[in-house]
């Protein structure tokens, strides 16, 4: 069963009213719902409701609630840090690591990055980004809805050394075991440079601040091939490694 993502203030008590026109629009002239129909929906960071249409009106929907499952954090957070992509490769890859599953998408502008964001005007990217995650969570079912942040370049993020181990991938790395230990971590950043492989000044910034460089056992792959794969990788070794 498919889902759609909404926000609190369409709670009325167990009840759902849907007033969005886009998502009213959707719903009712592409989907061609009627009364009696089954959905979930997805109260974003909340819960997961098993809802019915009771009543369909003019400008709006009204859902009642069969069933509520609350959202459980996961024992590892992934936030994943990727740097610009050029055209709307970025759309794909976003679309992507969302249905795989991340907590955090990080958005930068890295040193040798082919095509830069504005971050002083991205609020029409921030929209378009926005909608395709929406997207992509209603096709996957997936409950895990990612922040999204841009930055200028690798060096003034808000790392968090005590909670998160940070790993960079990069030709040079270590091959990653599937025995890796994440230790005391409740969270792990995967970084992935640009076409161009990141910048000196990059890898010796990344180098003292203690990250770990790893490699795959692949060929050289393309930046949102490498993006792909990374993620996929490191989700199967966690779920190996909560057993």
């Amino acid at each position: 069963m498919k889902q759609i993502v909404l926000d609190e203030n369409c709670l009325a008590g167990d009840f759902i009213i849907v007033k969005d026109a886009k998502i009213y629009h959707h719903l009712v002239n592409v989907r061609r719902i009627k009364k009696g129909d089954k959905l979930n929906i997805l109260l974003k960071d909340k819960e997961l409701r098993a809802s019915e249409i009771v009543k369909i009106g003019s400008n709006f929907i009204k859902f009642t609630t069969n069933k509520i499952d609350k959202i459980e954090k996961n024992n590892f957070e992934i936030s994943i840090f990727i740097s610009s992509l050029k055209g709307r490769k970025i759309d794909l890859v976003l679309r992507q690591v969302v249905e795989i599953g991340v907590s955090e998408i990080n958005i930068i502008n890295a040193d040798r990055s082919v095509s830069k964001i504005d971050i002083s005007n991205a609020s029409a990217k921030i929209l378009r980004f926005s909608k395709i995650i929406d997207e992509a969570l209603k096709q996957s079912g997936n409950k895990i809805i990612p922040k999204i942040n841009f930055y200028n370049n690798f060096f003034y993020l808000p790392y968090s050394f005590c909670t998160t181990k940070y790993y960079v991938a990069h030709p040079s790395g270590m091959l990653l075991s599937k025995n890796e230990s994440f230790g005391n971590f409740g969270k792990i950043g995967i970084i992935i440079g640009p076409e161009g492989c990141f910048s000196e000044p990059e890898i010796v910034f990344f180098k003292e601040k203690g990250f770990n460089f790893v490699r795959f056992n692949t060929p050289i792959l393309r930046a949102d091939t490498a993006i792909i794969y990374s993620l996929a990788y490191f989700k199967a070794l966690l779920e190996d490694y909560n057993g």
